[in-house]
């Protein structure tokens, strides 16, 4: 819990360095907020859309045609998540913690001595694939940027793995060394392996 706390305090702090821990930590916990309030808006949908005997008489159906029907549950959904209350929670909940996730993300990155802005890498992956699937193009091309954006965001998760740069870099000082030096160790004392 500690880690969330200096991720807030730290709201949008993208100077300094965050440890793999304090990255790793306030990821995971987002992700289970995320998941449980996605849980708690996508259940009802779900429900209503199985409850209905239309959809299911045509879903039953030897020619159901997913295309045919896309619009029609895309509609549906749209309806349902527009009238419910934790769609919004989950709406603000992501407009909270997008700065605090952004900078512990560059500063993660300055961690491991690269600059902050690669964490706009990800991101402008997933745009471009999804601008490339809007524009309709050929199975072939859209196979090639989809690969791309993979490929990108394997990369990016590995960084995010890498041990902190030893010593102090341009961002400063090795956070693994300040918090030794928070516990009472100091500089000259044998520091247990990290």
């Amino acid at each position: 819990m500690k880690w969330i706390i200096k991720c807030f305090k730290q709201y949008a702090d993208f100077r300094r360095r965050a440890r793999r821990r304090e990255y790793w930590w306030f990821t995971l916990i987002n992700f289970i907020v995320m998941f449980v309030l996605m849980m708690c808006f996508m259940t009802p949908v779900m429900t209503s859309m199985l409850s209905d005997p239309e959809f299911m008489e045509a879903a039953a159906s030897a020619d159901f045609d997913v295309q045919a029907y896309a619009a029609d549950i895309e509609s549906h959904i749209y309806n349902q998540l527009t009238h419910s209350t934790a769609f919004y929670i989950y709406i603000v909940y992501m407009l909270i913690v997008l700065i605090p996730s952004l900078s512990v993300t560059a500063r993660r990155l300055h961690d491991t001595g690269r600059s902050g802005w690669w964490c706009l890498l990800p991101i402008g992956a997933s745009v471009l694939q999804n601008a490339l699937k809007v524009a309709g193009l050929s199975a072939a091309v859209s196979l090639l940027v989809s690969l791309a954006a993979l490929a990108v965001s394997i990369v990016f998760i590995v960084w995010m793995f890498m041990d902190s740069q030893l010593g102090e870099n341009k961002w400063g000082p090795n956070p693994k060394e300040q918090d030794w030096n928070e516990d009472g160790w100091n500089e000259g004392d044998n520091k247990p392996l990290a």
